[in-house]
């Protein structure tokens, strides 16, 4: 036996390790998004700090603010990454109920700010705007949709 021949045992280690989400991880990608982050705090620091100086503010309030954003938004990406993308497929049609609720809950509930009302306060000087999440649901839906129709329309299915 040559020491290229792949057993059935080695073959069932190697299609497990890859399975592992963190094998499909870019970690160049990553490194390079949390150096542009990085920037970008350091930027909104000294952008600010003069001002804040000036008016006896904290100088780290709008950096603490985009730092908690950018946490909540790691660990969203986080909760993503460890779901298999096929199970998407089955929230998909929810997840799109759910943001059509956010979206018509903005005429009740949405504060108006320069002359949209298109921002729920979630306290604490704190806002989201729920068509960042009918972006994203948009997309899962009509992906969901094609893949579901994968067959009619020629489509492989992954």
């Amino acid at each position: 036996m040559s020491d290229w021949t792949l057993t059935p045992t080695a073959i069932t280690k190697l299609d497990n390790r890859f399975r592992d989400p963190r094998w499909h991880i870019d970690w160049v990608l990553v490194l390079l998004t949390m150096a542009i982050t990085g920037f970008g705090l350091l930027n909104i620091y000294a952008a600010r700090l003069q001002v804040q100086r000036d008016n006896d503010f904290d100088v780290y309030s709008y950096v603490k603010r985009q730092g908690l954003a950018i946490g909540l938004g790691l660990i969203g990406a986080v909760v993503v990454c460890l779901i298999d993308y096929r199970k998407w497929r089955e929230y998909a049609v929810l997840l799109y109920a759910g943001t059509a609720l956010l979206l018509g809950g903005l005429f009740v509930f949405g504060n108006v700010t320069n002359g949209a009302q298109a921002w729920y306060s979630v306290g604490g000087g704190l806002q989201f705007q729920p068509s960042e999440f009918a972006k994203v649901t948009l997309v899962l839906v009509i992906a969901a949709y094609v893949s579901s129709m994968g067959e009619r329309m020629n489509l492989p299915r992954f």
